[in-house]
């Protein structure tokens, strides 16, 4: 058995979980998508991997022996966080977002040196920056769904979302120059396809506002996927397309029916992203080699810095019931699950470190759902 049934076996039966979560579980209980599926890979993924290698004696690849999935990882990669930048279009900090959004980046950065400086690490630049962004990361269409089915009120949204966009930013622009080999020639070259929206709305002024969403969204798309998937300069174009349309007052939209867009992250990108997370390590090999002091260091830290600075952050601001706030600013989703698989596949942080992020990502996406409370 290859690993591309064994894929199709996962998907169809995170896809029945799925379902079955939310087609039987009365709407009030009900988990969003995202938390769906994980919970069904923590569950489904393991057992039926356990089942195939003890059971059926069947040995299981990591992904990089098979390079058609390894190109569709990177492929799902490409296109979730090109849909993910495009919600990160429409944010215009106010002073209360940038309280909170400092606060809340700041303290996670700062966790992630205390922890680099006692695993004996901070000589390691490109990790201790790889780590500083995933410490602060919060994902932005995750958080947007919990406020969506929690019901709140204008100003939280727009305070929440708000913050979580501005640190997302700040991350993926810093990430993005430690995610190549540098090139000058590359890093201009994308630097100056950023400001293609500029130029754009020069060439076609008498266009009406409809169309020109449409070009300047599909460009956007377009030219991140091909700079995205020749490992370039993708996040430092995408960072200044962004602040150019921001420049030009036009309000760029994913180009897909949101339907459309919805069915291919429940149904297709989520799960299969989550599958391919499990086999980008040999959990036997981990559990065998495991760095307890590390793997514990790794699960806590990110969490609780980036839930006390959250705190502070809106506590500044007078917030009520900041702590549920701060949980929220906290979840970390689909978007810290492409980003640890980008750092995985460069070689940034090694499989251990991985599987504690990983599995630090999952429990913070969960938590908000159980905790259920009013903001």
């Amino acid at each position: 058995m290859n690993l591309y049934i064994i894929t199709f076996i996962l998907l169809v039966l995170l896809n029945i979980n799925f379902l079955l979560t939310q087609k039987t579980i009365p709407s009030k209980y009900r988990p969003l998508p995202i938390v769906s599926h994980l919970l069904g890979s923590l569950i489904i993924i393991p057992i039926v991997l356990f089942f195939l290698k003890n059971q059926l004696q069947i040995n299981i690849p990591t992904i990089s022996s098979e390079s058609f999935l390894k190109n569709i990882q990177n492929l799902l990669g490409a296109l979730v966080l090109g849909f993910i930048l495009l919600e990160l279009s429409h944010v215009k900090p106010t002073k209360k977002i940038l309280k909170v959004s400092i606060l809340s980046y700041v303290f996670p950065i700062l966790g992630a040196v205390i922890v680099c400086l006692f695993l004996d690490k901070l000589s390691n630049i490109q990790l201790t920056i790889a780590l500083m962004c995933v410490f602060a990361i919060s994902a932005v269409p995750i958080l947007y769904l919990y406020l969506k089915q929690f019901n709140v009120d204008n100003e939280t949204v727009t305070v929440l979302m708000g913050a979580a966009i501005l640190i997302d930013i700040i991350a993926w622009l810093t990430f993005g120059f430690i995610s190549s080999t540098f090139s000058l020639t590359a890093l201009i070259l994308c630097t100056l396809l950023g400001f293609i929206p500029i130029a754009i709305s020069n060439i076609i002024k008498g266009a009406d506002q409809k169309t020109k969403r449409k070009i300047i969204g599909l460009l956007f798309f377009s030219i991140f996927l091909f700079l995205y998937l020749i490992n370039t300069y993708a996040l430092i174009f995408a960072i200044i397309y962004l602040i150019s349309v921001q420049k030009i007052n036009i309000n760029i939209e994913n180009f897909i029916p949101s339907s459309l867009l919805h069915n291919f992250f429940n149904y297709f990108a989520i799960p299969l992203l989550f599958i391919f997370a499990s086999f980008s390590i040999s959990l036997e090999k981990v559990l065998n080699e495991i760095n307890l002091t590390e793997f514990s260091l790794l699960f806590f830290a990110p969490i609780i810095f980036k839930v006390f600075g959250s705190w502070l952050g809106l506590k500044s601001i007078g917030w009520e019931k900041a702590w549920f706030g701060a949980w929220l600013l906290n979840t970390r989703g689909l978007t810290e699950i492409v980003f640890l698989n980008i750092l995985l596949s460069s070689n940034i942080i090694n499989t251990n470190q991985y599987l504690s992020l990983l599995l630090m990502s999952l429990v913070s996406t969960v938590i908000p759902g159980l905790i259920k409370n009013k903001i």
